[in-house]
């Protein structure tokens, strides 16, 4: 288990002794599982040379990460491949026919060195790798660092009052929603924990405003994965909130005042929602067979009643209740009702369910 705290509100809350400006992370994973959090990729203000140096560094000590790397146009053109231990290139450049400049792991002092790199792991970190001329001779340098993501998480891409507030106004039109997340957050929080995961599935029980499902369609449009999201909502700002952002960020990537400001980055995107009948629901809809002297005990005493249902509710007394799904439900599945009390409000309707979807 590893508990992260992230910077979220620079400004801060004021609460009775402290200005409070973080909220946690709660990771749980598995003791023996080294790879369920991934490790991330972060910028070095000053890239490091790709040639190992100090310890360990020689050719001798892993010759399969001793080859040349191909450039033409101040551009990496392709990898080559280890040559026989016997062989030694003439420097650390080497211009070839092809109009191409080998470049080897050979530092200042002609030593023979070796890559960070194997011929293994290379082509997974070409986009980490720069080239640069030192001394009239190109040199290859890292500017990224793949590193296992630190306890404190702070800076203004946490910030929810930009890029959780400020964000869903601007798709939405309009402030409907109260303390979203940093959609760049909840990114993090998924990449981390799914970016070795085959068919990946991110679960929110509390879906909120939604920046989940938004953050998991960003991040399959970057890193072309196929994670898929199951968020649970009871709030009546599913229909106003949830539902719609997720519709909008589908159909565009960016918002002003509740308009799309580019209409061609939409995505091929279908997501289905249910309504789940409620524990309240089934009680409002168990029928009772006649029985006078009973049903007149259970209406005085309210306690009684609600235990007499949860005892009850299976048995034959009930077997006529739509609730239920009883034999008679199937004779015509696609117009099945159920009363069900409208969210926010004491009302009563009468819901149709497709009870074919049910069971699928």
């Amino acid at each position: 288990m590893a508990i992260n705290t992230v910077v979220h509100n620079p400004k801060g809350s004021i609460t009775k002794d402290f200005n409070r400006v973080h909220e946690y992370s709660l990771f749980l994973t598995k003791e023996e599982d080294k790879t369920a959090i991934a490790r991330t990729l972060e910028e070095n203000k000053t890239p490091r040379k790709m040639r190992r140096w100090g310890e360990n560094s020689l050719r001798s000590e892993r010759r399969l990460s001793f080859y040349p790397i191909y450039v033409k146009n101040e551009k990496i053109s392709r990898i080559g491949v280890v040559p026989p231990d016997d062989f030694s290139p003439t420097g650390r450049n080497v211009n070839i026919e092809t109009g191409e400049i080998e470049i080897w792991p050979i530092d200042q002092d002609g030593i023979e060195r070796r890559w960070n790199f194997g011929l293994d792991s290379i082509q997974d970190n070409l986009q980490r790798i720069t080239i640069q001329k030192i001394d009239n001779t190109l040199d290859l340098f890292l500017t990224h660092e793949l590193t296992v993501p630190k306890t404190v998480w702070s800076g203004g891409d946490f910030d929810a009052g930009n890029y959780g507030n400020t964000l869903l106004i601007n798709i939405l039109g309009s402030k409907l929603f109260d303390f979203p997340k940093s959609i760049n957050l909840v990114k993090r929080c998924i990449y981390i924990s799914t970016i070795n995961v085959k068919g990946a599935i991110v679960v929110d029980y509390f879906g909120g405003s939604g920046t989940t499902a938004h953050a998991t369609i960003e991040l399959n449009k970057e890193d072309n994965c196929n994670r898929k999201y199951i968020l649970v909502e009871m709030g009546s700002h599913f229909n106003t909130v949830l539902k719609p952002r997720i519709s909008k960020v589908v159909y565009s990537e960016s918002w002003k005042d509740g308009k799309p400001t580019n209409r061609n980055t939409g995505i091929s995107h279908c997501f289905k929602y249910l309504r789940l009948e409620s524990y309240e629901d089934t009680l409002n809809n168990l029928r009772f067979e006649e029985n006078t002297t009973r049903d007149k005990i259970l209406e005085q005493n309210d306690s009684l009643r609600q235990d007499y249902m949860l005892h009850y509710m299976l048995d034959v007394e009930t077997r006529g209740s739509n609730s239920l799904l009883n034999i008679d439900a199937f004779a015509d599945p696609i117009n099945y009702t159920l009363k069900i009390k409208k969210p926010a409000t004491d009302q009563q309707v009468t819901c149709r369910v497709d009870l074919v979807e049910t069971f699928n």
